[in-house]
């Protein structure tokens, strides 16, 4: 994720637009907390904004927002069921941190030693376990977008 916005009011021009409806147990908060699980997401979602804002009933949320319109808006506080969630747009953002989870969890959770940075003059990106694997993520501004 590109930068972190706090919004103390609510300021969320989408809400008018159609949307999904789920819940997540994904804490919302983990992804402006310091830690591997927010290092590991932003690799899933280079090119999006992370805010907080208000929903209409004054309640926390924290907002993804990509450059396409696509948005997410996950509640702060869980009711029983979990975090609410409303996506928007033509992206699914929250399904993005969802597939971030999964790889973290399904790995077992690895630390930062099985993660590395190539640079080249083709451009710069994160890797997981191995430099040349599947699981490599461009570095914002870079021209390697493999």
């Amino acid at each position: 994720m590109r930068h972190e916005v706090d919004q103390t009011e609510s300021f969320r021009p989408w809400v008018a637009e159609p949307s999904t409806e789920s819940v997540t147990s994904i804490d919302p908060a983990t992804l402006a907390t310091p830690g591997l699980f927010g290092f590991i997401v932003q690799w899933h979602l280079p090119d999006v904004t992370l805010g907080r804002t208000l929903d209409d009933e004054g309640q926390p949320v924290v907002v993804l927002v990509a450059d396409d319109g696509s948005h997410a808006e996950i509640a702060m506080n869980p009711n029983a069921d979990g975090y609410r969630l409303r996506q928007y747009g033509p992206q699914r953002l929250w399904d993005r941190v969802e597939e971030a989870a999964t790889f973290w969890n399904d790995d077992g959770r690895p630390s930062y030693e099985r993660f590395g940075i190539t640079a080249t003059t083709h451009g710069q990106h994160v890797w997981y376990d191995n430099p040349h694997g599947p699981r490599r993520w461009p570095l914002e501004g870079s021209a390697d977008r493999t």
